[in-house]
């Protein structure tokens, strides 16, 4: 009996014994944390901030930053013994971009407007040149002057004297039920396309053309305007003389094809408006090239 009770105590204290050094260890370990928290970074400060997966990144963080690296004692950057690194200054930074201009090349200008001259038609030609000004206006191209003959001047009064293209469609009801467009009916026309001084195209910009159409002429024209020229002319007219001798960015020649129409048959007016717009949706990417600017103006 007294054996089992001496053997109870030993074991005991050797159970105690087991107790207080786990006890110690789990001190040693808790201290031991205690420090790695609040190990000072390169910065001088101290705690750590948590990245988005949980674990602990030393050294300052930016504005913004979550970029989730591990820079930590035991990362590649830091394995070497006395090592010293520098901060990364590349974190929080925006990426190279290729938005905007290249820095030192200025974007593209554009001209503004471009001026029209039409050049000589008789009775239902007109109406192609009508067909152009509808498509131009349609595509957003603004026509500052537009030089034209007396009898082509129809077309260009009557956007003048109609405030927008629906009142020129009207204007043109009215003008289809006409056997005959003869010199009465059109200075009539005229003066009541005049009384409206709030139409797509101001009066003051229409001018009379009485010259040819060759280079030397329509090189006169461009010296009293710093708008390109865009000449608009009809098959059945004697064709231009020496405009490829002056410059593309400058003027350009567009041709409507009128074969087929009977300029005495006013009936014809629609069959020419179709063929004026179908001239412009044609050669619409040659008449914008006029708006921009050549890179040795």
């Amino acid at each position: 009996m007294t054996q089992n009770v001496s053997f109870c105590r030993s074991q005991s204290a050797s159970f105690r014994g087991w107790i207080n050094t786990a006890l110690a260890l789990c001190v040693i370990v808790a201290s031991s944390c205690g420090s790695l928290k609040t190990r000072p970074n390169q910065s001088g400060q101290t705690g750590g901030n948590k990245s988005s997966s949980g674990g602990q990144v030393y050294g300052p963080v930016l504005a913004g930053e979550n970029s989730g690296q591990n820079t930590g004692p035991n990362s590649p950057a830091n394995s070497s013994a006395g090592s010293s690194t520098s901060p990364n200054t590349n974190l929080g930074q925006a990426p190279n971009s290729n938005y905007g201009p290249t820095p030192g090349q200025a974007p593209a200008k554009k001209r503004d407007r471009i001026d029209l001259l039409l050049a000589d038609s008789h009775g239902a030609e007109v109406f192609a040149f009508i067909g152009v000004l509808k498509e131009l206006r349609r595509n957003k191209i603004t026509i500052g002057t537009i030089y034209s003959r007396e009898e082509t001047m129809l077309a260009p009064a009557l956007f003048a004297g109609s405030r927008n293209l629906n009142k020129l469609d009207w204007h043109l009801l009215q003008l289809r039920k006409q056997n005959d467009l003869d010199i009465q009916l059109r200075e009539k026309l005229l003066e009541t396309l005049k009384q409206n001084d709030q139409g797509m195209i101001p009066w003051s910009k229409l001018k009379l053309y009485h010259d040819d159409l060759s280079d030397y002429a329509v090189q006169k024209l461009l010296d009293q305007s710093d708008s390109p020229i865009l000449l608009v002319r009809l098959s059945s007219q004697p064709p231009s003389r020496g405009l490829k001798l002056l410059d593309p960015s400058l003027v350009q020649e567009v041709v409507i094809p009128m074969e087929g129409i009977d300029p005495a048959k006013y009936v014809d007016q629609g069959e020419a408006i179709y063929r004026g717009t179908k001239t412009v949706k044609d050669q619409l990417k040659r008449i914008q090239s006029l708006l921009l600017v050549n890179e040795g103006m």
